[in-house]
C-alpha cells in the first residue's frame, strides 16, 4: 500500500500538469478537469509539480509568461519582494541574469567559505595534530552539509522561489560566521 502511494507521488512529480489558457483568460487544469487561478498554479509549482501552460487556440507554450504573471501578482500583493537590482538585471539581460545572480550571490560565497574553512583547518593541523582532529571532523561535517544544501538548491532552482534562494544565501552567511567563530576559538586555544 505504502509502495503504491510512493509510486503515485513519484509519477505525479514527473508528469506534466497541463493547464490550458482560453481566449477569455480562464485557466483550465486538464488533470483535474476544472478551472484554476494563478494562485493555484503558484501553489502547484511550490509543491514541485511540473506545470505547463499552453494557449488553447494556438497550442503555444506560455508557461514562462504565466509564471512571470504570478511573480508580478505576488509583487503587487507584496507577498514576495525581489531586490530591484535583480529585477533590473532580468530586464537588461532578458532573463539570463537569474543564473548569474544566483551564482554570484549564492554559489561563490559558499565556495569561498568552504575554501577558507579548509585552509584554516590545514593551518590548525600543522600547528597541533592532537587537538584539531575532532574540530576538523566537525568542520568537515559542516562543509559537507553546506555543500549538500547548495547542491539541493541548485537542483530545485526551477521549483523554488527567488525569495527562498535568497533566504538560503542568508543561512549560508550565518553558517559561515559560525564556522569562522569556531575556527578563531580553536586558533586561540592552540596558540
Amino acid at each position: 500500500m505504502e509502495e503504491n502511494r510512493k509510486k503515485n507521488e513519484d509519477r505525479e512529480a514527473t508528469e506534466v500538469r497541463l493547464i490550458k489558457r482560453y481566449t477569455n483568460r480562464k485557466l483550465y487544469d486538464t488533470t483535474e478537469s476544472r478551472y484554476v487561478t494563478l494562485d493555484e498554479i503558484s501553489g502547484m509549482v511550490k509543491q514541485g509539480l511540473n506545470v505547463k501552460v499552453v494557449d488553447n487556440r494556438t497550442g503555444e507554450d506560455i508557461t514562462d509568461v504565466t509564471l512571470a504573471q504570478i511573480i508580478y501578482e505576488e509583487q503587487k500583493k507584496k507577498v514576495t519582494r525581489m531586490p530591484l537590482e535583480f529585477l533590473r538585471e532580468i530586464i537588461t539581460t532578458r532573463g539570463a541574469a537569474v543564473g548569474e545572480f544566483l551564482h554570484r550571490r549564492v554559489t561563490q560565497p559558499v565556495m569561498h567559505m568552504r575554501d577558507e574553512a579548509e585552509r584554516r583547518v590545514d593551518a590548525l593541523v600543522r600547528r597541533s595534530e592532537q587537538t584539531v582532529e575532532d574540530s576538523a571532523r566537525q568542520i568537515q561535517k559542516f562543509i559537507q552539509s553546506t555543500q549538500k544544501s547548495l547542491d539541493e538548491l541548485q537542483q530545485r532552482l526551477g521549483m523554488q522561489s527567488l525569495k527562498d534562494a535568497l533566504s538560503t544565501r542568508h543561512l549560508f552567511k550565518q553558517q559561515l560566521q559560525q564556522i569562522r567563530k569556531r575556527i578563531e576559538q580553536l586558533e586561540a586555544r592552540l596558540g
